[in-house]
């Protein structure tokens, strides 16, 4: 399970990078593809949260997801690069938090 969060975080990221990308190039095809895809990784990572398990961390997960789903479709609708780039920084901090915890393991 954890390898599993790990690849899709990195395919998060990857989606979010490319969105960016196409965002800023006005390239609205590429970028709703890559919307798309990070939007159901995002869905899949929150749904796959163990609350009893969690606790208040998968809580907070929740809440860190739920903004960074806001901000990758605000950046989409109003083609804003910047906005992507804001859920990606988000994202990052936690996939760096769970490569470390893999890495203890």
């Amino acid at each position: 399970p954890h390898q599993l969060v790990q690849i899709m975080y990195e395919e998060l990221l990857k989606a979010l990078d490319a969105m960016a990308f196409a965002t800023a190039r006005g390239d609205y095809v590429q970028r709703d593809q890559h919307q798309s895809r990070a939007l159901a990784v995002l869905t899949g990572l929150e749904t796959s949260l163990d609350f009893d398990k969690g606790g208040q961390i998968a809580v907070d997960l929740v809440a860190i997801y739920r903004e960074a789903r806001r901000l990758v479709v605000a950046g989409g609708r109003d083609s804003d690069a910047r906005l992507v780039s804001q859920a990606r920084e988000m994202i990052q901090e936690i996939a760096a938090a769970w490569d470390a915890i893999g890495k203890r393991g």
